[in-house]
């Protein structure tokens, strides 16, 4: 199934603006960047969303609209009519794949496909059908969904028509299995053809030719490796962590624990939710992630959006939304947008492997800015200087404190000698470890060993930053 273009191809994508939440107050954190595909004879155009943390190619079929209840599917015709094609061919598999919030499910159809880079432009087709799924039920998502896993994917409802790019590997004409992720261009408020993915090799045009490469984890189908640990400003921890990107995601995702960890030193402010959290706008947050002895920075120009008119109105005019929330999934990183668009990210599915280069004409940050040597402050809970100012019972002071109650005594006040021994010798790490196990057991799921250790310093050997 060979393309029809040669050595490289650079398809142009849109980004959508970011949608609010229901209240209005925060975005939901989701970025979409689309382009055309045509599929049928004659061709059928529908916009799709390029994300490289799915695994699946669907669009949504004619018949999708009408069971629509939540506004899915209802895009001014963005859906294909199997009906109006004369290469299309059923088959009598059907598939099913979830997201955040909702799930899309429906047929496997074989048809001709092409991707577009616009109306009269040069267009990536394959010259055999190629298995799309045909959603008939609905996601919450008005864009079919073009999936770039890293490996052919082994669910019994994917794996027939999510590896197209697989199918390329061997292809003379184009490397299918190597592409360049662009997309420094956008701003969150959407915009027109500004980031770029090529196909083939690497964005000479936006992006460095020095690329640090990584090698990706044997058994995942998705962009996932290990990363040497992560930190911010004068607080690091050197251990080893799961790491994913994903350009369908509108933030940086880290367990709870860290959450906990990062929003409290950065005095953050709760806005809406379990994970929405505000700061001023103009506050340095930056967060440094290490992979392959090599600092990546995410600056607070990434990490940080304007709220919307009604939560300005709210929160006030200087606040910001965090582009930071707790993972889905435990002890894994994952690297949305504000890591996207600081770094152009090369995806190697023949050489498992994902690299990363910067962008042309940035500026290298100071080296200085991020010594590691320098931070060895203790997370401890008598030397943070944030806790200086807030107190936070430990599940030992709630026991003393009911069975004081018991017997009738006066509750002990703080000053206390001896409570205050207790609490210096447990870590604030320890003490967030202890609440993320309990959470864990009341929901029933397993409890992995956290890789968020304190204290530190890390021991990267040559270490340079980016």
């Amino acid at each position: 199934m060979p393309l029809t273009v040669a050595e490289a191809f650079q398809l142009p994508l849109k980004r959508l603006a970011d949608k609010e939440s229901k209240t209005g107050h925060t975005t939901q954190l989701k970025s979409k960047y689309v382009a055309n595909l045509a599929i049928g004879t004659p061709p059928q155009l529908v916009q799709a969303a390029f994300n490289t943390g799915s695994a699946s190619i669907w669009v949504p079929a004619r018949s999708c609209a009408k069971k629509s209840t939540n506004g899915a599917c209802s895009s001014e015709g963005n859906f294909f009519d199997p009906t109006h094609s004369n290469t299309f061919k059923n088959t009598t598999r059907f598939f099913e794949t979830g997201y955040d919030e909702s799930n899309a499910r429906g047929y496997v159809i074989k048809d001709k496909l092409s991707i577009l880079t616009s109306s009269r432009g040069p267009k990536l087709s394959f010259r055999n059908p190629v298995f799309i799924g045909a959603a008939t039920t609905p996601a919450e998502s008005n864009e079919a969904v073009f999936g770039l896993p890293s490996q052919q994917f082994s669910h019994p409802y994917e794996h027939s028509y999510s590896t197209i790019l697989h199918q390329q590997m061997n292809n003379t004409n184009v490397n299918a299995s190597y592409f360049t992720l662009y997309t420094a261009g956008c701003g969150y408020e959407g915009c027109g053809n500004r980031a770029v993915l090529t196909f083939g090799g690497q964005d000479h045009k936006h992006c460095q030719e020095q690329i640090n490469f990584t090698p990706l984890i044997p058994t995942s189908p998705i962009w996932e490796f290990q990363a040497d640990g992560v930190g911010v400003r004068g607080l690091f921890a050197p251990k080893k962590i799961t790491t994913s990107v994903d350009s369908g995601s509108g933030y940086v995702g880290v367990p709870r624990y860290m959450l906990s960890v990062f929003v409290r030193r950065w005095n953050a402010t709760k806005l809406e939710g379990e994970d929405a959290y505000g700061i001023p706008c103009n506050t340095d947050l930056d967060v440094v992630l290490g992979i392959e002895n090599v600092l990546y920075k995410i600056s607070s120009d990434n990490l940080l959006r304007p709220l919307p008119e009604a939560g300005q109105r709210k929160f006030g005019a200087n606040m910001c939304q965090i582009a930071m929330r707790a993972s889905e999934m435990l002890d894994v990183i994952t690297l949305g947008e504000p890591f996207l668009r600081t770094y152009c990210v090369v995806h190697d599915i023949g050489g498992r492997r994902v690299g990363f280069a910067h962008k042309i004409g940035e500026e290298e940050p100071d080296e200085e800015e991020f010594d590691l040597s320098t931070t060895r402050r203790h997370f401890t809970r008598n030397r943070h200087p944030d806790r200086a100012k807030t107190r936070t019972q430990t599940p030992g002071d709630r026991r003393k404190k009911k069975e004081e109650k018991k017997n009738g005594r006066k509750h002990r006040k703080d000053g206390n000698k001896d409570r205050k021994s207790e609490e210096s010798s447990e870590s604030l790490e320890e003490y967030y470890r202890k609440k993320f196990e309990r959470e864990q057991r009341r929901r029933g799921y397993p409890i992995p060993v956290p890789p968020f250790v304190f204290p530190y310093p890390p021991v990267f050997k040559n270490s340079t930053a980016v």
